[in-house]
């Protein structure tokens, strides 16, 4: 009697977390269907709403196409909460999906700064000659420290190619250019001793 007890208890308990599953997917308008195996969530926030719509793409066409390549759930931000995705799914897919929304995150990142930056009139264009074995210190690891002084000083700065002139390419107005100008030379300075502030 107890053993039929318990099964029944355990089959409603089942049916109701069911439930609350299918009551949520459907809640949620604006994300993807979740997978039955889902074991890992993970977080990727982006710089700004406006950067989650191009993210999502109209209609969420590129969200959902994502979440279908990765076989993962992606909830994605409402428009006046934090641009924050939510992604479900195995720890690989989840990994995969993450890494795609921030490249993505980051490309549409640099064209908005580089429109902004660009359409500025009173705008100049500075050329930054760095020794060339440290210009991978200004960049810094997966241009880390470049993106950091674009976004301290308000430009837009095209870094060296490889085999390329070490030279960084700054953009924005005079006195930002000037401080991205600093910030660059300052951190030569700092590794190598070297002073041409």
């Amino acid at each position: 009697m107890s053993c039929s007890i318990n099964i029944d208890f355990d089959q409603r308990l089942l049916q109701l977390a069911f439930d609350l599953y299918n009551l949520q997917c459907e809640d949620s308008s604006s994300a993807t269907s979740a997978p039955i195996d889902a074991t890992y969530t993970d977080c990727v926030v982006v710089y700004s709403s406006d950067i989650v719509a191009q993210i999502v793409g109209k209609n969420g066409c590129r969200i959902k196409s994502l979440s279908e390549r990765t076989n993962t759930y992606i909830n994605t931000p409402s428009r006046r909460g934090e641009p924050v995705f939510v992604i479900t799914g195995r720890k690989l897919d989840v990994l995969k999906a993450k890494t795609e929304i921030l490249s993505a995150s980051e490309h549409f990142n640099r064209l908005t700064r580089k429109k902004l930056v660009m359409g500025t009139l009173d705008n100049v264009m500075e050329l930054v000659a760095v020794p060339y074995p440290y210009v991978g210190v200004v960049v810094g690891k997966l241009g880390y420290n470049i993106k950091k002084i674009q976004q301290l000083t308000n430009t837009f700065i095209k870094s060296p190619t490889i085999g390329g002139d070490p030279f960084f390419k700054i953009t924005g107005n005079p006195e930002n250019v000037h401080a991205a100008r600093k910030e660059i030379l300052t951190r030569v300075a700092w590794y190598t001793g070297w002073n041409n502030l």
